[in-house]
């Protein structure tokens, strides 16, 4: 979530009630916004009204709700737990190290 960095410290100002060199020095200490939105695969512009940032926010939301992504996180996760789950099975069958619960 982004803004101006005077409403940035406007609002925090209000917030915390600090003086306005205090906030400066507090925004100041943090990574610019606008670095931080380049490493962001989502922003949030929170310049407008509350309606607005709610309405982005939604987009991002049902941008994500619909993305088959977190399919394929799963089905890859699973896969790689089978093929490490497999390799153990088969080294401890070819060492004879097998529990006898597990052999056939």
């Amino acid at each position: 979530v982004t803004c101006d960095t005077d409403k940035q410290l406007e609002r925090l100002i209000a917030r915390n009630e600090l003086s306005e060199s205090e906030a400066r020095h507090r925004v100041d200490s943090q990574m610019p916004l606008d670095k931080k939105c380049e490493k962001s695969h989502f922003v949030i512009d929170n310049n407008g009204t509350v309606e607005e940032a709610e309405n982005s926010a939604m987009s991002i939301y049902n941008l994500m709700r619909d993305s088959k992504q977190h399919w394929l996180n799963r089905i890859s996760f699973l896969g790689l737990f089978l093929i490490v789950g497999f390799t153990i099975y088969m080294l401890l069958k070819v060492f004879n190290r097998l529990p006898e619960s597990w052999q056939m």
